[in-house]
């Protein structure tokens, strides 16, 4: 864990440095970092933002998004100390960039707007969101010398493509009435959307640079459902299959929220590692609470 903010530390542990006759001549630590920063933007948000100065802002971030983003990295990588090494430090780093962009479109949503689309009544309404994505990590051609006299090793660019779709349907209105009776409206809102069903497929294609064209190292195609009911109970499978991900992900999460005010939930996946190694086993758990939408629900009429 590196001792400043925007960094990734990874530590290798302690290693033991051996002579040809295998005396021990002393240890050492190796480790790499990489310190980031970036920025990123939602076209459409930013420019009903704009214009809700002069004139009365469109909604035009309800049927979609146009997100793009840009991250600038330094890469510091320490494998072995000078002392044990005739050719120097086995040390060196780099600078490299990511950027990437988000496309979503949502074609029908009657939950929360009448006449947008087929209202199916019954269920309190549908929405349907779809999204695409692309990013490009590393896209600069950087690379590692460790020793003077080695080659460098390039740093691969990761060339990533997702698509998702997303489907929704409000709270029947027998419920909300029931609610709104007893005067818990709120309850209402934090239960919907009621049912929500998702699908995402993201493909990763790693490469090096070979002389006029990029050489493959490795490609991974990644895939997941989740199935969320009132917004409490989450239910979620994903198939990985490459190099460092083979067989299925499986995962759980707990959680109310009262609507974009507060909320809280427990997650746990079990997450399928590479052949001959165990499933890594994650839990977490996530507290928020946004004032400044609190504020506006009190002023709100």
């Amino acid at each position: 864990m590196p001792d400043h903010l925007g960094g990734a530390r990874l530590d290798y542990g302690t290693s033991l440095a051996v002579d040809s006759g295998g005396q021990i001549l002393g240890s050492f630590d190796s480790w790499e970092e990489v310190d980031s920063f970036g920025l990123g933007i939602n076209v459409l948000e930013l420019t009903e933002s704009l214009l809700g100065h002069w004139s009365e802002a469109p909604g035009l971030n309800r049927w979609g998004d146009v997100s793009i983003g840009w991250a600038r990295k330094t890469v510091d990588v320490n494998l072995a100390p000078a002392a044990f090494l005739p050719g120097g430090p086995a040390r060196d780093g780099a600078q490299t960039n990511d950027i990437g962009f988000l496309l979503r479109f949502r074609p029908f949503d009657s939950i929360e707007r009448e006449g947008s689309g087929p209202r199916l009544e019954s269920l309190g309404g549908w929405r349907l969101d779809l999204a695409y994505a692309m990013s490009w990590r590393n896209y600069e051609d950087a690379s590692l010398t460790f020793l003077e006299a080695a080659p460098p090793d390039p740093i691969g660019r990761d060339e990533r493509i997702g698509i998702a779709v997303h489907a929704a349907t409000g709270l029947p209105p027998d419920w909300r009435d029931r609610f709104e009776a007893k005067e818990l409206g709120w309850l209402a809102e934090a239960f919907s959307p009621f049912l929500e069903l998702g699908f995402a497929w993201d493909r990763s294609n790693i490469t090096l640079p070979g002389g006029s064209e990029r050489t493959d190292c490795s490609t991974e195609n990644l895939y997941g459902l989740e199935l969320v009911v009132a917004k409490v109970v989450s239910l979620r499978w994903g198939y990985g299959d490459g190099d460092s991900t083979h067989g299925s992900n499986w995962g759980l999460g707990l959680g109310f929220s009262l609507g974009d005010v507060a909320g809280v939930r427990y997650d746990h996946a079990t997450i399928a590692q590479a052949e001959g190694l165990q499933r890594k086993r994650m839990q977490g758990v996530s507290v928020y609470f946004d004032g400044v939408a609190l504020a506006r629900r009190l002023r709100a009429p």
